[in-house]
């Protein structure tokens, strides 16, 4: 098993994300989102997406997530300026993806993901799943949410038209599928009071726009 004394910056380049791609066995994580939903008994989760999908039979078992939601012991959450030491409470394997409960949203600096390691007494960190890349069983990420779960948290609420455009903007260059729309509904006054559900639209010339009616 590899050990190692403390993680260093992720080595994420192109050619050893290929090389787990093509490999039998082993997979990493891709990236890591974090979501807020405020009507669940949890509401904070981070959503881990791997490079091969889950449940990678028979390398991923006995769970379809390398044992990782019994064993939460082995997911470790490090990083932040003003909120520190946050906690996992629950682990659950949602179709491909894999979702870790934890006990409080973090600031706005940046986190560390690391999945499969465990803290030995003097120290170091020993790999307890071999099946996971080891420079690839951890990952930064942030407790920002990203621009549709803010258009989501926007909706029926009072916008700032510049702040809607910011996000209509940020959806535009790339975040959301091209066939996607961002429909703001303007008042007299000039100010947005909501976001309509996000509409696919068709024809090539408007994939991608990002309309306010009346003003563009």
């Amino acid at each position: 098993m590899k050990s190692i004394n403390k993680f260093e910056p992720s080595c994420r380049d192109p050619q050893r994300r290929a090389d787990i791609l093509a490999h039998p066995i082993l997979n990493g994580i891709d990236f890591v989102e974090y979501e807020h939903r405020p009507l669940a008994l949890q509401p904070h989760v981070l959503v881990v997406t791997f490079l091969k999908d889950l449940p990678d039979s028979p390398h991923s078992d006995p769970d379809g997530a390398y044992g990782l939601t019994t064993q939460i012991e082995h997911i470790h959450i490090d990083g932040g300026t003003r909120i520190v030491n946050i906690k996992v409470l629950g682990v659950q394997l949602v179709s491909t993806r894999f979702e870790i409960e934890v006990d409080q949203p973090g600031d706005f600096s940046e986190y560390q993901l690391s999945l499969g390691w465990s803290l030995q007494s003097d120290g170091t960190w020993t790999q307890a799943i071999p099946e996971l890349d080891p420079r690839y069983s951890y990952a930064a990420f942030s407790f920002k949410l990203n621009a549709r779960q803010n258009l989501i948290a926007a909706r029926s609420k009072f916008v700032h038209p510049v702040k809607a455009m910011f996000l209509c903007l940020t959806i535009w260059q790339g975040t959301m599928p091209a066939s996607a729309s961002c429909y703001l509904i303007s008042s007299p006054s000039g100010i947005l009071t909501g976001l309509n559900a996000i509409q696919p639209i068709s024809g090539s010339l408007l994939s991608n726009s990002c309309r306010i009616p009346g003003t563009i």
